[in-house]
């Protein structure tokens, strides 16, 4: 019964996270390099950060540097001692300084890319509230900053300052929509791709050429995942029908364990009497 008791809960369980984020949509990925033409500064001399406006429940894939997967063309191989990286979620002034300020305590290393000679990736998550390790937690109508302050070798994985946030302006804002109707949010458009070039005297990577594969677009397709007054109303009653659930089967549990307590209770009385005769 116990066991019952845990596998509804479990139900329970997934049966939400289903409804929560089934129906959302996963955004295109962004490849986590200083190569990557969207960190670089435009033709016109742009520096601004890479910005995002995504819907909450949504994902977000961030894929870790491989030598199989090169946002840009490349005439020599990089080296797997170069593709070290860090993921920090920061405050706006340490996005700003590139240096993460360590008395923020909402200031976190949310992943690593520790294993170059893999295909890895750090899937994110965008909810108001987790108890996952390593994701951050989103407010609607907020900016949240991330950054790198790795430089692309293992031991920069530690480090809380510059890294290739500084030298590669590798960092990018992620802003949560308030709800379908927010403005920001109408058009999903970010710098265009096209327009970036990578400068290897400041990357100290090897040298690219001007033939740059197009990398994903700034939101990939929209995503269509705020709860309608219909879903609402279905997620209250699931949930109530749940709890309800529950409350039944730990009843249950509790009534079973009381009468097994009244058939010891009542067998201990009847071995005392027949040892007394």
């Amino acid at each position: 019964m116990k066991m019952n008791c845990v596998v509804g809960f479990l139900s329970l369980t997934i049966l939400l996270d289903i409804v929560l984020l089934g129906a959302c949509d996963t955004y295109k990925p962004l490849q986590w390099s200083p190569l990557n033409p969207l960190f670089q500064a435009t033709s016109d001399g742009n520096t601004s950060a890479y910005r995002i406006n995504v819907k909450m429940y949504s994902r977000f894939n961030i894929i870790c540097p491989n030598p199989a997967n090169n946002p840009v063309t490349i005439k020599t191989q990089i080296s797997k001692e170069n593709m070290f990286e860090n993921i920090w979620s920061v405050d706006k002034n340490s996005f700003d300084t590139c240096i993460v300020n360590s008395t923020n305590n909402r200031n976190s290393k949310v992943s690593e890319c520790n294993e170059p000679l893999k295909l890895n990736y750090y899937t994110m998550i965008f909810l108001p509230t987790t108890s996952i390790s390593g994701q951050p937690e989103f407010e609607y109508g907020k900016d949240h900053y991330f950054i790198a302050t790795s430089n692309g070798t293992q031991d920069s994985l530690r480090s809380t300052a510059l890294g290739h946030c500084h030298t590669n302006n590798m960092r990018f804002i992620i802003y949560v929509c308030r709800d379908n109707n927010d403005p920001s949010c109408k058009t999903n458009t970010g710098p265009d791709p096209q327009d970036k070039t990578v400068d290897n005297q400041t990357t100290n990577l090897p040298p690219t050429d001007r033939n740059l594969i197009k990398p994903p677009v700034a939101a990939g397709r929209k995503a269509n995942c705020f709860i309608s007054a219909h879903e609402t109303i279905w997620l209250i009653l699931v949930c109530v029908l749940g709890s309800l659930m529950l409350v039944l089967l730990l009843g249950h549990i509790f009534l079973c364990c009381r009468k097994r307590g009244w058939k010891s209770l009542a067998a201990g009385r009847a071995n005392l009497i027949l040892d007394q005769n």
